[in-house]
């Protein structure tokens, strides 16, 4: 019989987690003794991404491994990142769960994940203005309408390439 572990997130929901498919986290792995459970509560990972991290680990048991194609040339997620099933699974997050998922996954160690949501936060800036990318980061730029023409063509013009 397969071994299972419960990871239990800071709000005190428990996911019942294979502990082959725990192993995939790096600070899993490395957490000394191991028992059947384990409290992410000091990690302040929510119920909702360490869900989505254990989809992820499930979708990579079931899957084969995706590829993140870099430098990332499209604004097209499906041609960025080859791996349809992957694709389909970052695809369903808002642009707050993907930064919450990400921040998790880091937490965890499950480096594979971080890339797959860069990937897909990178092809969601991409699509954007250069005035929404501002806003959406909280910032805003005081400038004369020739320096803003300035730093758009010459200073930021790598971030929409």
């Amino acid at each position: 019989m397969e071994k299972h572990i419960r990871l239990v997130s800071w709000e005190g929901e428990t996911f019942e987690v294979p502990f082959a498919e725990v192993l995939q986290s790096e600070f899993l792995a490395e957490t000394p003794d191991v028992s059947e459970e384990i409290h992410l509560s000091a990690l302040q990972i929510d119920s909702f991404s360490l869900n989505s991290v254990l989809r992820f680990f499930e979708l990579c048991r079931r899957n084969s491994k995706f590829i993140v194609k870099k430098p990332l040339k499209s604004k097209k997620l499906h041609k960025v990142v080859e791996g349809e099933a992957f694709v389909s699974f970052i695809s369903e997050f808002d642009s707050d769960q993907l930064l919450n998922l990400i921040i998790a996954a880091d937490k965890l160690g499950v480096k594979e994940l971080v890339e797959l949501c860069s990937a897909a936060i990178a092809t969601d800036y991409s699509k954007m203005s250069f005035s929404q990318q501002l806003e959406l980061l909280g910032m805003k730029l005081d400038l004369t309408p020739e320096e803003d023409e300035f730093i758009r063509k010459y200073e930021f013009k790598w971030f929409n390439e």
